[in-house]
């Protein structure tokens, strides 16, 4: 995709104010900041089930292992980190969206494990079932989340936006199916050798939630964020 500037004529207006022209973007800023709500405390459900993360949670749970920093604050740094090539080679993927991942969404992964973990316990106290109970809800809650998230349309963040500049930078020759597939890889791999824990879970979140996040979008997602009968802004790609 390709950027064209204003015109030298054109009067300048802020970022802000051409924001807030944005159709519905108070409802599509809501939904971002309660889907990474979202998101964060289905990661923790997903923890307490001991099965596996999806990818990227596997990454920064095992970098936590061998830093000793907690969760949240792993998933933060590894944020930044990748906001840099972000910023240097996609700036066009960054939107008001992105700077509100980067802010909550360690925070709130500490936040929710530090409540599902002190008021139920360690996954090792609990029965099979339980366990097994947390990872399916875990999975479909986060699918839940990462529809709002997607469709919301207000910024990605840096993890999500690699696959697209991948694709973009390359010319289509490295699609984002293929990209989004590398970035999982790596992570997992990165989390492998960190002692992370590669379960069922990782597998679930990496392989089979396309469908039913596809499904959020058209029954909850959209109509709720655009209203009944719209058509879901990611239909090519987000800009």
């Amino acid at each position: 995709m390709k950027v064209h500037p204003l015109p030298s004529n054109m009067p300048s207006i802020s970022r802000w104010n051409r924001l807030k022209k944005t159709p519905r973007i108070r409802r599509r800023i809501a939904s971002n900041i309660i889907a990474i709500n979202i998101m964060c405390f289905a990661t923790a459900m997903l923890r307490l089930s001991n099965f596996g993360t999806d990818p990227y949670s596997c990454m920064n749970l095992g970098l936590s292992l061998i830093s000793t920093l907690s969760f949240g604050t792993c998933t933060s740094i590894v944020c930044f980190l990748l906001f840099i090539p972000v910023l240097l080679l996609g700036r066009q993927f960054i939107k008001a969206g992105t700077i509100i991942y980067l802010v909550l969404l360690g925070p709130l992964c500490d936040v929710y494990s530090f409540i599902l973990f002190s008021s139920i316990g360690l996954p090792e106290t609990l029965a099979v079932i339980s366990r097994i109970c947390f990872l399916a809800s875990g999975i479909l809650i986060s699918c839940l989340g990462v529809s709002f998230y997607l469709c919301s349309n207000i910024g990605l963040g840096p993890y999500d936006a690699i696959p697209w500049i991948l694709e973009h930078r390359s010319n289509g020759h490295v699609t984002y199916k293929w990209g989004r597939i590398l970035c999982d890889c790596t992570c997992i791999i990165i989390g492998f050798f960190c002692g992370s824990i590669i379960g069922i879970g990782t597998l679930a979140m990496a392989c089979c939630t396309g469908p039913i996040v596809s499904f959020f979008n058209r029954r909850a997602a959209v109509p709720f964020i655009y209203g009944k009968g719209a058509v879901n802004p990611l239909e090519k790609h987000p800009t």
